[in-house]
């Protein structure tokens, strides 16, 4: 089990140009680029049979960039905002390794095989939701406003803080313990 797309660079290819931004946290304050980036997991399962019991394993994660669901503003490509954009991809990626750590500990034996699968399934899912939610709530902390967040990336000090811890991180938790 490996995270397919961890280390994507981002480009402006990604994106679909677009004539107005959304609005910002702050009044008078516009948005300049949105990206969509999902962690998928692959509920194929590796399944062994030996005396008389299945053991079921989890399998397959992937990080990507949501193909249409990413934009910029025409005329606002700039590197640092294609720099903030590339974290929250980073964030996702993340806890997408953090997921594949949880359900590489997923290993499920039962003497029903059906059964094994179902709970094997079952803890997947949870490990999923957890690991969906801290990923949101990084998201959330990323655009926030100073100290914590980078104002969208619009706080180029607190961007470059943020660029290194995500850099040091080797999970979504450490990151989350770091900011």
């Amino acid at each position: 089990m490996a995270v397919a797309g961890a280390g994507k660079k981002l480009a402006w290819s990604n994106y679909t140009e677009v004539d107005k931004g959304k609005p910002g946290p702050t009044p008078n304050s516009v948005i300049s680029a949105g990206t969509s980036v999902g962690i998928d997991a692959d509920w194929g399962k590796d399944y062994t049979t030996a005396g008389g019991k299945s053991t079921v394993k989890l399998t397959d994660i992937k990080v990507s960039v949501t193909l249409g669901e990413c934009w910029v503003v025409k005329g606002n490509k700039t590197d640092a905002l294609l720099a903030h954009e590339q974290g929250h991809y980073r964030i996702e990626e993340l806890a997408a390794k953090e997921l594949e750590t949880k359900l590489k500990a997923i290993s499920v034996t039962m003497d029903n095989l059906n059964d094994a699968s179902t709970e094997a399934q079952k803890q997947g899912d949870d490990a999923f939701a957890a690991m969906s939610k801290l990923g949101d709530e990084l998201q959330d902390l990323y655009d926030s406003a100073p100290p914590k967040g980078t104002n969208h990336g619009l706080d180029a000090t607190a961007q470059t803080s943020w660029t290194l811890k995500m850099t040091a991180a080797a999970s979504a938790t450490a990151l989350k313990a770091a900011v």
